[in-house]
């Protein structure tokens, strides 16, 4: 009896265990792990033209991308995460201002090396990113706390090749204003910490679901517009905002929407806020008919997303626009199903959406995120049921289950029933 106690003391040392329910703050690696981009050419950062680390971090500066690799991140595969935010301790003091924070979508974050590798990294955020706000900034009221950006953690812990101790970027850009400069690990004063609550627990999946989903957030080619002439595209402009005339159609990528194949779609419309008052107009709208859409840069790819639609068109017919006024569109609810239905739909793929002229003297423009206007991206707003077979047909509490790979190291592909059901 002595022996059998003594063994199963010895199991249960080497029994190998993961901590759940947990907390930590992570610290930004030093030299390469911190430092920004700067581009001139536009009134927000889309492309990098000059590469700079291992400075003082410049978390919001008018043209500039900044970067915050953490490795190391001890956080479990298919945890769920409810927090997490960066802790920044301020170089001067500033105005208040916005920005957007996002996380690279990626296994285990690579440190960027130059304007090649930055852009990359731009152009594969989650598309969960959050708007801040800011007050004013001074050193006397450091540390500051961004606001909460967990959504875009849960997606990267997610993954199905995240390992704990892998690598995660954090990426954050201004639309314009004042810059601001906090301490990083390459300069005097206290690093920008990462800090993330997490659970094993998943929450249960919804039952009437809904999700909001941002236009145009993910990187470059997000949105954008043609100029047509005698109706042909001869150019496309993207990253700015949408337009809607009789020389131009433009268009709107969702990043990352999170609805389960085979679900069915109960509402589902759009949300724009007016960039520029104009007449009565009829315009049109339809969805690619893709299982996971990419970005569009030239005339071919708008033509091409064009000749590709679900062939469930909605005509609106809108009054005179206001200036920044927010108005809803007609009900998506026919051509989204469309999309969702298809056979190689699934949740966490992109979608675009197609907005194309019909008739009348007037024009739609709004703004987008890509455009600056943190606060009036175009919203897709849905809401839908889960499929009746399984438990939440692949979804964890919003998560596809095929990115969570396993439920206390057992893969979900050899569970059977999850509580009976």
């Amino acid at each position: 009896m002595k022996k059998l106690i003594i063994g199963l003391f010895i199991a249960l040392i080497f029994i190998p265990c993961q901590v759940y329910g947990d907390s930590a703050t992570f610290i930004h690696g030093d030299s390469g792990d911190d430092g920004r981009g700067d581009d001139s050419t536009v009134p927000i950062w889309s492309d990098c033209a000059t590469f700079t680390n291992s400075y003082y971090w410049n978390i919001f500066g008018d043209y500039r991308g900044a970067f915050l690799r953490y490795p190391n991140v001890t956080i479990p595969q298919g945890s769920y995460v409810t927090e997490a935010h960066l802790v920044i301790y301020a170089g001067s003091t500033y105005s208040g201002g916005a920005s957007t924070i996002d996380v690279h979508d990626s296994d285990d974050s690579d440190a960027p090396t130059d304007c090649t590798t930055l852009d990359n990294i731009f152009d594969n955020l989650t598309g969960y990113p959050l708007e801040y706000a800011t007050e004013a900034w001074s050193v006397a009221l450091s540390p500051i706390s961004s606001g909460s950006f967990h959504e875009a953690v849960n997606i990267v812990v997610n993954r199905e090749g995240w390992e704990s101790g892998n690598a995660i970027t954090v990426f954050v850009h201004r639309p314009g204003g004042a810059d601001r400069y906090s301490h990083s690990m390459d300069s005097p004063g206290t690093a920008i910490a990462l800090y993330v609550e997490w659970t094993d627990e998943h929450p249960p999946p919804c039952t009437d679901c809904e999700g909001e989903y941002k236009g145009g957030v993910g990187g470059a080619g997000d949105s954008g517009y043609d100029t047509e002439t005698t109706g042909v595209c001869s150019s496309v402009t993207t990253n700015m905002y949408g337009m809607v005339r009789s020389t131009n159609d433009t268009w709107q990528r969702f990043n990352n929407v999170t609805i389960p194949s085979g679900s069915t779609i109960t509402s589902c419309h759009f949300d724009f806020v007016c960039a520029s008052p104009a007449g009565a107009t009829v315009n049109s709208f339809d969805f690619e008919d893709s299982d996971d859409t990419s970005v569009i840069t030239d005339c071919t790819e708008f033509n091409a997303a064009k000749g590709n639609m679900t062939g469930n068109a909605v005509e609106w017919t809108t009054p005179a626009w206001t200036y920044g006024v927010a108005y809803e569109s007609e009900s998506c609810v026919t051509p989204l199903q469309a999309v969702i239905d298809r056979p190689g739909w699934a949740s966490g793929n992109d979608m675009t959406a197609i907005f194309e002229y019909v008739s009348g003297t007037g024009q739609r423009i709004w703004d987008t995120d890509d455009y600056g206007a943190v606060y009036n991206e175009v919203i897709m707003h849905v809401e839908y049921t889960l499929p009746a077979t399984g438990w939440g047909a692949g979804s964890l509490g919003g998560t596809d289950a095929a990115g969570i790979g396993s439920i206390g190291g057992t893969d979900i592909a050899d569970i059977d029933t999850l509580g009976g059901t």
